[in-house]
């Protein structure tokens, strides 16, 4: 191996190690002057041509949902949070592709509707690179207070992160004694405000029971059904339930 980012255009030669020791009977390396314990292959040298300059450079990704937050830790949590939603959302489409809607999972979720809007919406989620959209930790709409976790500015697509927000738990909990319908999961609610933003659903019920019992209609436009079951089909290494 050999790092050619240092040296520029040209031809360089290798001469390769061929001489190697070998372990002893009695489990020990042999020593370098026992010439008679060594294995000699048979290895040419090789020169390699470098025709372009292959030094390192930054790359220069495009921005994708800006984080906007003074608070170091609260960055970091909201960052994590977007990329385990993304993680859950992409997990949920392939279970729904590679299940279909007749899967008695898909039916507790979402009953008979055509499985290609709830790929959808999943889809949107796990594939989210909008280059003006903010998350932000401060309430500057004023819609933190009665218990609100996190919400969606609809006119901008913009999500809000309230206090109550950053004591949920991470993803790799999620399953290991740490219930979904307890509702505190980051990445479930970021996954269920990015709905509001890209899918335009609604909030009609929340939690697990709820949210199987709602009408076929309403269970398609609730943000919820989403939340919960990609939460759920983490727990199942990618099966619904």
């Amino acid at each position: 191996m050999f790092d050619f980012s240092t040296t520029g255009p040209g031809t360089f030669k290798f001469d390769p190690v061929s001489t190697f020791q070998v372990v002893g009977l009695d489990d020990v390396v042999e020593t370098i002057s026992d010439t008679s314990r060594l294995n000699v292959a048979n290895a040419g040298s090789v020169s390699i041509t470098v025709t372009d300059d292959v030094s390192k450079r930054d790359l220069n990704f495009d921005k994708r949902d800006e984080i906007i937050c003074d608070d170091p830790a609260k960055s970091s949590f909201i960052s994590a949070a977007f990329a385990e939603a993304k993680t859950l959302a992409a997990q949920a489409s392939a279970y729904v592709r590679s299940r279909g809607g007749s899967d008695p999972a898909f039916k507790s979720y979402f009953k008979n509707h055509d499985i290609q809007r709830v790929i959808d919406t999943f889809d949107a989620v796990a594939n989210e690179n909008s280059t003006t959209r903010t998350l932000s930790c401060t309430d500057s709409m004023n819609e933190c207070h009665g218990g609100v976790i996190a919400y969606t500015w609809t006119a901008t697509g913009n999500i809000y992160y309230c206090n109550p927000a950053f004591v949920e738990v991470e993803a790799s909990t999620l399953c290991h004694g740490h219930a979904v319908d307890r509702r505190d999961f980051r990445a479930g609610t970021t996954l269920h405000e990015l709905t509001h933003a890209l899918s335009r659903t609604v909030d009609v019920g929340y939690g697990c029971v709820k949210d199987q019992a709602l009408p076929q209609e309403n269970q398609i436009r609730n943000a919820d059904n989403y939340n919960v079951s990609t939460q759920t089909s983490r727990c199942r290494r990618g099966v619904l339930y």
